[in-house]
């Protein structure tokens, strides 16, 4: 089989059919949910037996490169399954799963707040640029607020303009 047949429309009911590595790792690499992910492992586990150690192992090794590091343990683990434990692993990984989301989206929360609190300081940064620009010269202004120079002179003159 060739990979660029693959890349060219294939379908995870063809990619299945075909059972070898190049089907399975394009199988998994495939855009899909984490849950579709660890559907699509357990059908590997499940349907693939042709696959030798090796062919197994480089499976497990792709995996490990290229997905998140708890989800790809737990592909591993269905992997190095009995046919009878993957029926039942994979039912059990969804809490995982969700668990893995909502880390995601509070890491995005907190990403958020960084990102609110560094605009903050650089608002103050400004404002307190503004309130000193009759008092001080720029280059002064810039050292004693944490501004570049450039950034002192385009505030005087914005402020100026404002006059």
């Amino acid at each position: 089989m060739n990979p660029i047949d693959i890349n060219n429309g294939f379908t995870k009911e063809k990619l299945v059919e075909n059972k070898n590595v190049t089907s399975a790792i394009f199988l998994l690499d495939q855009k899909i949910t984490p849950i579709e992910f660890l559907e699509r492992v357990k059908t590997i586990a499940l349907l693939f037996d042709k696959l030798t150690k090796e062919e197994l192992k480089a499976i497990k090794h792709w995996i490990k490169n290229t997905t998140e590091d708890r989800l790809a343990e737990k592909a591993r683990e269905v992997l190095d399954a009995s046919k009878e434990e993957v029926k039942n692993m994979v039912a059990n990984n969804a809490f995982i799963i969700k668990e893995m989301e909502e880390r995601a989206e509070k890491k995005g929360i907190e990403k958020g707040i960084e990102k609110g609190i560094e605009k903050g300081i650089e608002k103050g940064k400004i404002d307190l640029a503004r309130n000193l620009l009759d008092i001080l010269d720029d280059e002064t202004i810039a050292s004693k607020v944490g501004l570049n120079i450039e950034e002192v002179k385009k505030i005087r003159k914005e402020t100026e303009a404002g006059k």
